[in-house]
């Protein structure tokens, strides 16, 4: 072969190369897995912390979102043990698809126990609270409440808005919408951080969240404020992060 013509192709190979490169690490870093913890705080009083969490799990752009809320105080007699909720995903063409979720109050009161398992090629989804079960059926943006935050994260990180996103709630779907604010500076243990805020509304409800999203750290919320009419009733402040840009 020409030596001449060996060399005239490397740039084009060097370029094919990069392009592969990079189609494997947007492949690898499609959700990016993190561990945060927030302070909790309802009616003016701390009552405990949240712990969030996305991990990867075995199979193809296969992941688990995980909720770990834990009491403080006097509050911890009545519930000594951790509330926690897991939403297992698969993120496939830019899109969050939910498989199973997990709802176990781990202080024995099954009754507030929840399970959803969704069946994409069925287009239904299998609510179980452990006295009733109920069949509702699902369209291709369908959600729950945990993954339903990996996907605000993941469209404003693709340079998406948010919403409107289709939550299966028992044996219905509820929509929620996002208002842009505007963007701000929050106060936290990690220092400032600028954030863009959106309101979350559902609905048909009268209940408002209002989220600071960070874009230093992929949009992860910084703070989560829950409303009912122009009442804050619940605070999610950030506290710590792992596994996310600092």
């Amino acid at each position: 072969m020409n030596a001449r013509l060996s060399l005239s192709k490397i740039p084009l190979i060097l370029s094919i190369a990069l392009i592969n490169c990079v189609n494997i690490c947007i492949a690898e870093e499609a959700i990016k897995t993190y561990r945060a913890v927030y302070q909790v705080e309802i009616r003016g009083k701390i009552i405990g912390t949240s712990e969030l969490s996305v991990q990867s799990r075995p199979g193809k752009n296969t992941y688990r979102f995980t909720s770990k809320t834990v009491a403080r105080g006097m509050l911890r007699l009545l519930q000594p043990n951790p509330i926690l909720e897991h939403t297992n995903f698969i993120y496939e063409k830019n899109r969050i698809r939910p498989t199973e979720f997990w709802s176990q109050n781990t202080n024995g009161e099954e009754k507030n126990n929840l399970h959803i398992v969704f069946n994409w090629d069925r287009g239904i989804a299998t609510t179980t609270d452990g006295k009733t079960t109920s069949v509702v059926e699902i369209r291709d943006n369908a959600l729950n409440r945990g993954s339903m935050q990996v996907a605000m994260m993941q469209d404003l990180s693709r340079g998406v808005e948010p919403g409107p996103y289709v939550l299966v709630d028992g044996d219905s779907l509820k929509t929620y919408r996002y208002t842009y604010e505007g963007e701000t500076t929050q106060e936290t243990p990690l220092g400032a951080i600028t954030t863009r805020e959106y309101t979350q509304q559902r609905d048909n409800s009268t209940r408002q969240t209002s989220i600071w999203l960070a874009p230093k750290f992929s949009y992860l919320p910084v703070r989560m404020e829950q409303k009912r009419g122009s009442k804050t009733r619940t605070i999610f402040t950030l506290q710590d992060v792992k596994g996310l840009k600092k």
